[in-house]
């Protein structure tokens, strides 16, 4: 767990810290997580709306203190966009031999149950029932100082820890000049002007359009 929120600390300049916090510290499920919005997350509870199959009446989630502090440094504003390819850059940024489904959600159960010794507190602040608890989360910790260690894991902390991940470099491109780029996007079909400059095109695309470059309407090749 600490790999993955040193990860998350780093990618990206943290987008997706909150994310990764609330599902490690609150026990939400990811399809949860991802349908938050920022007005969810109220000064104390989390509020989780229709429950796994939008069958169920919305529930508050307690916001423990570990994940005040978390979320005042990195405020939740919404799932950020990509968020499936984010979340697979951080899963392997940890090098975890397996990624078992749902992690987070079980990590932060089970040290719920071994913090508050109340397995019913945490069936329902986690809209889980007691089978599920007595399958999957209790009895799987029992060292009490790493249950503190756990719900003590400051972004400080995380920081300081000696852990290593490893995370994509983003490539600087020197982008050609704008009379360039544009003599080159009208010589060929986009995907073959991106080959040449290495990069997508996608990214090329947008390139353009932020620079207010007309492209080649389509099927302009077709009819070349």
């Amino acid at each position: 767990m600490k790999r993955l929120l040193r990860a998350a600390i780093t990618y990206q300049n943290g987008i997706g810290t909150a994310p990764v916090a609330i599902a490690l510290f609150a026990g939400l499920r990811p399809s949860e997580v991802e349908e938050l919005a920022p007005e969810d997350i109220r000064a104390s509870t989390i509020i989780v709306r229709g429950g796994k199959k939008r069958r169920e009446a919305d529930r508050k989630v307690p916001i423990p203190e570990i994940l005040k502090v978390w979320l005042k440094e990195f405020p939740f504003r919404g799932i950020p966009g990509g968020w499936d390819y984010k979340m697979k850059v951080l899963k392997k940024a940890t090098s975890a031999k397996q990624w078992v489904q749902d992690i987070l959600r079980h990590t932060s159960i089970s040290h719920q149950a071994e913090r508050d010794k109340n397995p019913g507190l945490a069936e329902t602040n986690n809209g889980t029932t007691r089978q599920m608890m007595d399958r999957h989360y209790l009895s799987f910790i029992d060292d009490e100082k790493a249950v503190d260690e756990f719900w003590n894991l400051t972004p400080a902390k995380i920081r300081r820890a000696r852990v290593r991940v490893e995370l994509p470099t983003v490539r600087q491109l020197d982008w050609p000049r704008k009379d360039q780029l544009k003599k080159l996007v009208w010589q060929k079909p986009l995907v073959h002007a991106a080959a040449d400059l290495g990069v997508s095109d996608v990214a090329l695309k947008k390139h353009c359009v932020k620079l207010g470059i007309n492209l080649p309407p389509r099927g302009h090749w077709l009819r070349s």
